[in-house]
């Protein structure tokens, strides 16, 4: 799927208990290790969709471009560095009548639909590794992988983690984060484990109804 770039201003994030990193690089990174290295000690500052209904986590945010990615049901992506080192995208949807938003509900339902077109694809995932943060004083759940997938004649590797939020009075959302390899496996892991850490739990969501992409 081919992205296109669509600009938005930051928002910065509130500080929370755990100390996040501060650096703000003026400058885009001129290689993948050291788009990585950015990850884990640049400001994070939140981003909006296009149409302002959700405020989404990115470190190094100024070299973040908004996207839409063809062929893929979502609310809205970025894309990190002109040669795309990272790769995030939320996902807002509703349940069905008379079902309660639950973290773990969120999640199920996500991965049912996502992971299966995923695989139809010939997409592989390693085993998935759960954990658990917070999000507005509530359990959060998180789950994260790495990935393998061939797209057309090209093989990207990578390491992935994803959020459940029960975000909506009758609906969901999930964000979830992409960090290629490029010959830096063990460090794109350090830049997974890192937003694991410091990211999901800062999303803002806007309105309690499920938002329409814009």
């Amino acid at each position: 799927a081919q992205p296109t770039a669509q600009s938005t201003a930051p928002l910065a994030v509130q500080p929370t208990q755990a100390p996040r990193p501060t650096k703000r690089y003026g400058e885009a990174p001129r290689s993948h290790r050291e788009a990585l290295l950015h990850q884990l000690d640049a400001r994070f500052q939140r981003r909006a969709d296009k149409g302002r209904q959700v405020e989404l986590p990115l470190a190094d945010s100024s070299h973040w471009k908004r996207v839409r990615f063809t062929g893929i049901d979502h609310l809205t992506g970025f894309v990190y560095g002109e040669d795309r080192h990272m790769l995030t995208s939320a996902f807002a949807f509703q349940l069905e009548p008379g079902e309660k938003p639950s973290t773990a509900l969120c999640m199920e339902r996500f991965e049912r639909d996502g992971l299966a077109r995923f695989r139809k694809a010939k997409g592989t995932f390693t085993p998935i590794v759960e954990t658990e943060g917070k999000w507005r004083k509530n359990p959060l759940l998180i789950h994260k992988a790495d990935g393998r997938l061939t797209f057309f004649f090209s093989r990207y590797e990578f390491s992935a983690a994803w959020a459940a939020y029960p975000a909506y009075r009758d609906g969901c959302l999930v964000y979830a984060t992409v960090v290629f390899w490029e010959d830096e496996e063990e460090l794109a892991r350090q830049v997974r484990d890192h937003w694991v850490e410091q990211a999901f739990g800062s999303l803002r969501t806007r309105s309690d109804e499920v938002p329409q992409r814009r």
